[in-house]
């Protein structure tokens, strides 16, 4: 997998240089249109520059769905950030001409809201070459309706504020989208996902999100990247930069919702978990890298995840992979284990622990949908009293064969997560 990851300790730290910035006051209300000077503080229009800043203020004229905020001053118009500040709490919507944002200088550009409402854009979005656009929400959510095009990348900076980002549409950007949440696990702060091609052409990079199971008292809005919608299917490759949660739908509650999505990318874990939840139905079927020692937990009371694909399981020596089981439904009987490079040398490792809680969905003679690359002495065994499958030594014909698997099975092995 190629991995296009941000350097987001750096651009979460960017600072603003001095910009030419323009404030929307709505003017009298009768014009939605950029190009009316009167609808800027001081009746100044805004230019097309790198150093621009544009910012959206003010209760009155301030946009719907049928009367956009319309960008008719340029094609591209070219700025550096678009802030939604927090003095009233009525919506913005814009539209019109695309918007290009640039570097000005050092500064990487920026998409912000300290604003309560929701804010939607429905302008098309260049991000070039070199170009990393950062978008921060302190509170509710900014909803991008227009594409996002170029070679540059997203970075998702959740540290911010507990704001929310929809992507609604068919995006063809290429760098990649980075998330990054280091605040522990989070409230809000949700990547929502609700189109196939919503992340463009790049990779998606996880950095951190809600691990804690939903409770209704104390964690009633897990956040991360979320994937939302009916027969969602996202292709793109996702790489952990940390423990990290992926939902399909929205667990801000233990009923379950009509979201299925289908996850076809190749995962790498890295050497960390990904953590699979929501309130859906989640299928992956793509590649899940364990190769570093990475595994795979379900949360989520009410929903299901289809494990589909094949999982490159980490054994080395005293340590291996793992699948963990806490809530809900994890189905493994389409899943192909294969365990390519497995230094096997302890009596027995734990691949799957379901002994917390929900439902695990296994194959009929074989937990698993298929072995590969089985480490030679070894063989896969379901120890259903402790609730946990087993790769573990096969004793050599004659030695009491049943009476030692059995007590294998109630054994103490070390895991590594």
């Amino acid at each position: 997998m190629n991995k296009i990851i941000v350097a987001a300790a750096v651009c979460l730290s960017c600072s603003i240089a001095s910009a030419a910035t323009y404030t929307w006051d709505g003017g009298d209300g009768s014009s939605q249109a950029w190009s009316t000077d009167s609808n800027w503080a001081g009746d100044v229009g805004p230019v097309s520059a790198s150093d621009t800043r544009l910012l959206f203020d003010g209760a009155s004229n301030t946009g719907t769905t049928a009367n956009k905020l319309t960008n008719d001053v340029a094609d591209p118009f070219l700025l550096n950030i678009l802030e939604f500040s927090n003095s009233n709490n009525v919506a913005f919507v814009l539209g019109g001409s695309q918007l290009q944002f640039v570097n000005d200088g050092s500064t990487s550009p920026l998409i912000k809201s300290t604003r309560q409402p929701q804010q939607t854009i429905y302008n098309p979005i260049e991000v070039g070459a070199g170009v990393t656009l950062k978008l921060q929400n302190t509170t509710y959510y900014i909803d991008f309706q227009g594409p996002i095009s170029g070679d540059g990348a997203l970075l998702v900076d959740s540290n911010f504020g507990s704001g929310e980002f929809f992507m609604q549409t068919a995006n063809t950007f290429t760098g990649g989208t980075t998330y990054v949440s280091t605040t522990s696990n989070p409230s809000w702060r949700n990547l929502d996902i609700r189109h196939d091609q919503g992340l463009g052409a790049g990779d998606l990079n996880v950095q951190g999100g809600n691990i804690n199971p939903y409770n209704a008292s104390t964690n009633t809005r897990p956040g991360g990247v979320r994937f939302s919608g009916s027969n969602r299917t996202v292709s793109n490759d996702i790489n952990l930069l940390a423990d990290s949660p992926l939902y399909a739908g929205n667990e801000n509650g233990d009923t379950p919702t009509s979201d299925n999505v289908t996850l076809s990318g190749a995962l790498d874990l890295d050497t960390y978990t990904a953590v699979l939840r929501g309130r859906g139905t989640g299928t992956y079927s793509g590649l899940i890298d364990g190769s570093a020692g990475g595994g795979i937990k379900k949360l989520g009371i009410s929903s299901t995840w289809n494990l589909t694909g094949t999982m490159l399981f980490d054994i080395d020596g005293a340590t291996s992979s793992l699948i963990e089981l806490d809530e809900g439904t994890l189905d493994i009987s389409g899943l192909t284990i294969d365990f390519a490079g497995a230094l096997a040398t302890l009596e027995q490792y734990v691949l799957v622990d379901y002994a917390t809680g929900g439902t695990l969905v296994k194959g009929s003679f074989n937990p698993f949908g298929s072995v590969a690359n089985k480490p030679g002495g070894y063989a896969v065994f379901d120890d259903v009293v402790n609730s946990q499958i087993l790769l573990i030594a096969v004793p050599t014909p004659g030695a009491g064969a049943m009476g030692i698997v059995l007590m294998l099975g109630t054994a103490a092995c070390r895991r590594r997560r």
